[in-house]
């Protein structure tokens, strides 16, 4: 006798038999506390999106307020002097001493920002007037007008103009070689102290042979105005902008970033930087552009920052949600269009774009605060919830608790009594009525065997034994199938159904269960059994020989083929035909099943004659057939043209009550 030592994993194999049983608490929180959690998470995340998005929303209305108000000053500004212009143009002698008078005169608080003024006359009495800085235009030698590319004369020739409207030019950076308090001309050793100006000039055409009128805009005294706003001491101030650095840059609409502002500029004397350091951290692009040197563009790879450009240059303003300078902890860069007119009749367009820009804290703080809010609220619900699971757990679980002690006090004692409970719902009041019932109905059945055991004594107390007559095991007339247990019964039941229907079946389960028995039980079950019971084993035949010995031949067919043959479809005419092991036929053998099953005829090889049939197929197999089809190695047409009847044949494991009377049946 040999001896198997048990696998190791055996005590895994018993717990998932026997899974271990947990309380009802335990299982509603397995049930809703993932749920929950989900749930948790899923609205917390939409809420955190929501939040975020509204945060995103908000927090840059104020700097987006102050980007649009010192736009709206640069406008102002520009405004005036294109106004202040047109006044002039309307004088009939044009000179230097009454155009001092009309500078003070027409532009008022705004002259201090203008650079230069220039007349160009075609007729020969051209000037310039240069600010000195002090508040005096100095009249200088009209030459310097027309000396240098971009000097005002050339400057304005590259710009086709019309009569009646005022042109404004891109901004440069011009110098000339004389001493602005002075207007005297520089000697050798005092080149450093040239008169250097950054301007964006505006001019207006007036007419055939009158020449024009050049304005330049002086962006070092303009920076420093708008610088005010920047300040600690801005009115523009918020308080949660306390020790907030700010940075405002003004840009073309060709994307070139003129000068930048800081919140410093202006303080102890500080000028605005014509060189934007701060504006051009974070990108790569072109240094320089003709005329200004310290201009600066970002490449195209930059999208959000030519988003920006594209919308100032449509007239829009906004924020972008990426920022600019990716250092910076602000919101979001602000941005507003600078709009100008030719004149007044005409509507204004966008010419340049101002971008404002602030490093606060605010934004990082509130979207941590929303998150922390979140989470702390997911999970105070999540505890909430947990409590209310157990809770709810403990007090279902408090009848069934009371019935179970009940239940094995029975067992203990021996002694059945009606369960006596208060169901807290209705399955638990199901359940209480069902248990009693079935206590009276055990109640019942214990009476009738005490009444058929005493019968039982009494009438073997008065008759004779013959044991003669007792066979040593009883005769099965169940198709020969043995076996009284539930599965063997319903087994029974399903070949008497299939019998009597006369339809294809298909027959499922392990090796070694009885698959070919219970075949052949289906056609001794039949309506008719006149046919033959042709069995057929699909694994053991190659394709062809399969196809042979299923449909047959007629002589000549191929070079062995000396004689007719019939084929296992015609041989059980009448009766039945048995495909053992059919998940094991290649695709071309179930593709001729297929038909064959289909008209119900066949034709053998070597003929074109189909002949009809009228047998039953029956098919068996030890694999999953649906399984087979998801893989491609079976025909799902073919699976549901068999399985009409599907017939399930149990093992041996799972009747183990039919072993005695398998052991008496094949003892005797």
């Amino acid at each position: 006798m040999s001896f198997v030592i048990p696998p190791a994993d055996e005590p895994l194999a018993a717990l998932r038999k026997h899974p271990p049983v947990r309380s009802l608490a335990a299982r509603l929180a397995f049930i809703f506390l993932p749920s929950g959690i989900a749930l948790c998470l899923l609205f917390g995340w939409l809420g955190f999106q929501v939040a975020s998005s509204t945060l995103g929303e908000a927090l840059p209305t104020i700097p987006l307020l102050e980007a649009k108000f010192q736009a709206e000053k640069i406008e102002k500004t520009l405004t005036i002097l294109r106004d202040g212009i047109f006044q002039i143009a309307q004088e009939t002698d044009i000179n230097p001493q009454k155009l001092r008078n009309a500078l003070r005169d027409y532009f008022h608080d705004y002259a201090p920002l203008i650079a230069e003024f220039a007349y160009q006359n075609p007729a020969g009495d051209s000037f310039l007037l240069l600010h000195d800085g002090a508040g005096n235009f100095i009249a200088l030698d009209p030459a310097l007008a027309s000396s240098g590319t971009y000097a005002p004369f050339p400057h304005i020739a590259t710009i086709s103009r019309t009569p009646g409207e005022v042109v404004l030019y891109p901004a440069v950076r011009v110098s000339y070689p004389v001493i602005a308090e002075t207007g005297q001309a520089l000697q050798p050793g005092q080149t450093n102290q040239a008169t250097r100006l950054t301007v964006i000039r505006m001019a207006l055409s007036l007419g055939a042979g009158r020449g024009a009128l050049i304005l330049g805009l002086d962006l070092t005294r303009l920076c420093a105005r708008l610088a005010v706003y920047l300040q600690a001491d801005s009115p523009l101030r918020t308080p949660m902008q306390e020790g907030v650095s700010q940075l405002a840059y003004y840009f073309e609409p060709n994307g070139w970033i003129i000068f930048e502002i800081g919140s410093e500029t202006g303080s102890s004397g500080e000028f605005p930087s014509f060189f934007p350091d701060a504006a051009r951290r974070g990108y790569e692009g072109d240094l320089g552009r003709p005329g200004f040197d310290a201009a600066f563009r970002p490449w195209a790879a930059h999208e959000n920052y030519w988003r920006m450009v594209l919308d100032i240059t449509a007239g829009h303003s906004g924020f972008l949600k990426k920022y600019a300078i990716p250092e910076s902890n602000g919101a979001a860069v602000c941005y507003a269009p600078i709009a100008f007119a030719p004149n007044p009749e005409l509507p204004p367009r966008s010419v340049a774009g101002l971008a404002f820009q602030e490093s606060s804290y605010l934004p990082i703080t509130a979207f941590y605060r929303a998150a922390n809010a979140t989470v702390i609220s997911g999970i105070c619900v999540l505890v909430v919830l947990s409590l209310l699971v157990f809770s709810a757990g403990r007090k279902l679980a408090l009848p069934l608790r009371r019935v179970v002690e009940q239940l094995r006090d029975m067992m203990h004692t021996g002694r059945l009594v009606p369960l006596v409970g208060l169901p807290t719902c209705e399955e638990q009041q199901i359940l209480l009525e069902a248990g009693n019932e079935l206590i009276a109905r055990n109640l019942a059945m214990q009476a009738d065997v005490e009444r058929m055991l005493h019968e039982l004594r009494q009438s073997r107390s008065v008759l004779p034994v013959d044991m003669d007559g007792v066979a040593a095991y009883g005769e099965y007339d169940n198709f020969g199938l043995i076996g009284s247990s539930l599965l063997m019964q319903k087994v029974r039941e399903e070949v008497h159904k299939a019998g009597q229907a006369g339809a294809d079946v298909l027959i499922r389960g392990e090796t070694g269960t009885g698959k070919e028995l219970v075949a052949a039980a289906i056609h001794r079950a039949g309506i008719s059994t006149n046919g033959l019971f042709v069995s057929i084993n699909c694994g053991a035949l190659d394709e062809n020989l399969l196809l042979d010995a299923l449909f047959g031949h007629v002589k000549g067919a191929f070079t062995e083929a000396k004689s007719d043959r019939k084929g296992a479809f015609l041989s059980a005419e009448g009766g039945t035909l048995f495909l053992d092991e059919i998940a094991n036929a290649s695709l071309k053998v179930q593709q001729a099943l297929l038909r064959a099953l289909a008209v119900r005829r066949i034709r053998p090889l070597g003929t074109d004659e189909e002949i009809p049939f009228a047998t039953r197929v029956v098919a068996s197999t030890n694999v999953d057939l649906l399984e087979a089809t998801g893989k491609g190695l079976f025909r799902e047409d073919l699976y549901y043209r068999l399985a009409i009847i599907n017939i399930i044949t149990p093992p041996l494991r799972r009747r183990k009550e039919d072993i005695p009377e398998l052991a008496a049946f094949f003892i005797c």
